[in-house]
């Protein structure tokens, strides 16, 4: 919520953290290989990839239909093992097209259990038929570890789906 992240902001300004404000382009050295890099920002998110030897992870957060258009049109998305779907599963920010450039392995979807808004779209579980999704409301929280070259996933508990 903005409430915690003005909370998170205040906390790390108040222990000396220097902050930045994210632009499209934008990379953190992460040490070991790993690196976190900004490939677009709007009004209310930005869409991270991180990215450690060969694993990649798609984070589009706070992404809204036009980042998504924009990033799609871009050339700078490409496969990835995991994508954390933007809006807990919203089909106008999560379309088919974005799931073929992307080709993730694992899709994690963070959604409240019984989400009144009807979440994730039927059509979008529809376009994810074939890969693995984990899902917070039937999973809890699931964890992921990669040495660069392989990837663990660890979920809370098994859900009705898996």
């Amino acid at each position: 919520s903005a409430s915690d992240c003005r909370e998170a902001e205040a906390w790390l300004v108040s222990s000396g953290t220097r902050l930045a404000r994210a632009a499209d382009g934008m990379a953190v050295d992460l040490g070991a290989g790993a690196r976190l890099e900004v490939l677009s920002t709007g009004e209310h998110g930005l869409a991270l990839e991180l990215v450690f030897n060969r694993a990649r992870f798609l984070l589009p957060l706070g992404a809204n239909p036009e980042m998504i258009d924009e990033l799609l049109h871009s050339g700078r998305l490409v496969p990835a093992q995991a994508l954390v779907l933007a809006d807990s599963g919203y089909a106008a920010v999560n379309p088919p097209e974005l799931f073929g450039r992307v080709q993730p392995l694992v899709a994690v979807i963070s959604v409240e259990p019984d989400d009144r808004r009807g979440l994730p779209s039927p059509e979008v579980l529809q376009a994810l038929a074939g890969t693995t999704v984990l899902r917070t409301d039937h999973h809890g929280w699931i964890a992921f570890r990669t040495d660069g070259e392989s990837l663990w996933v660890e979920v809370e508990r098994m859900g009705a789906e898996g």
